[in-house]
């Protein structure tokens, strides 16, 4: 029953990845921004110094016009220049993409600190461990797993994440449960070749075999990163740390 369930996910999963259109993520979309803007400094400064070309073939008594115009190109050059200042710094940015797989951090939090976690802290902290010092690192893509819930969905949405969800799923003990470990992974191995650094937000022992596939497609291109509640992180995730495999981060009480 697993297996054809494991199959059905796959299966929903490749045919919503065909159907899906293929979205710039926000680091490509702000780089052709970027670009378009210096494009248009460019044909301004052209147009500037055509125009004061113009002004002296024509012998026009212009002195004023063409001051107007070479200070304007002045301008122009250094919006230009610092507009490629700020595309170069973006572009040596590694990217890195936040996958949080909601129903395990919040069951092993409320397991831990017998409360709900505060949502919104909790993924701020998750950001900021993942963001690495000194802003070398810009957050490319951010995408949390949960049980269909309108209000959730809503406030993640608003932080800037892009939201899956399901339905829970009744086990045959009677108990619900809410999976999202295939999708998950799938989603991670789609965005992964145009990530420098893959975070995933769990402690389930199950994306172990996720961290593997990476290590081996990527060749160490595409680093790993965990952040998971303490005490409640599988073994192997902490011995994959102790490896160097991974880097491991603790979310804790605010």
């Amino acid at each position: 029953m697993e297996q054809k369930k494991i199959e059905r996910l796959l299966e929903e999963k490749t045919k919503e990845i065909k159907e899906k259109n293929i979205k710039l993520d926000e680091s490509e979309r702000r780089c052709r921004a970027l670009e378009k803007e210096k494009e248009k400094f460019e044909r301004e400064s052209k147009r500037v110094h055509e125009l004061a070309a113009e002004v002296q073939r024509q012998g026009q008594d212009g002195a004023s016009q063409t001051e107007m115009l070479r200070r304007e190109n002045e301008r122009l050059r250094t919006e230009t220049g610092e507009l490629k200042r700020r595309l170069d710094n973006f572009l040596s940015l590694k990217k890195a993409g936040l996958f949080i797989d909601f129903e395990n951090i919040r069951l092993c939090w409320k397991h831990r600190f017998e409360q709900d976690p505060p949502m919104e802290r909790l993924l701020e902290e998750a950001e900021r461990l993942i963001a690495a010092p000194g802003g070398a690192r810009v957050l490319a893509l951010k995408s949390a797993y949960i049980v269909r819930n309108k209000t959730l969905r809503g406030c993640l949405e608003a932080m800037g994440y892009q939201v899956f969800e399901k339905e829970p799923a009744k086990k045959v003990s009677g108990e619900f449960t809410c999976n999202w470990d295939v999708g998950l992974a799938l989603n991670v191995m789609e965005e992964a070749n145009r990530l420098d650094v893959v975070a995933i937000a769990s402690g389930d022992g199950d994306f172990l075999d996720l961290v593997e596939s990476i290590r081996n497609r990527f060749k160490g291109r595409v680093a790993v990163e965990i952040a998971a509640v303490r005490g409640l992180t599988h073994a192997g995730l902490q011995q994959a740390a102790l490896d160097g495999m991974i880097n491991l981060h603790y979310l804790e009480a605010p």
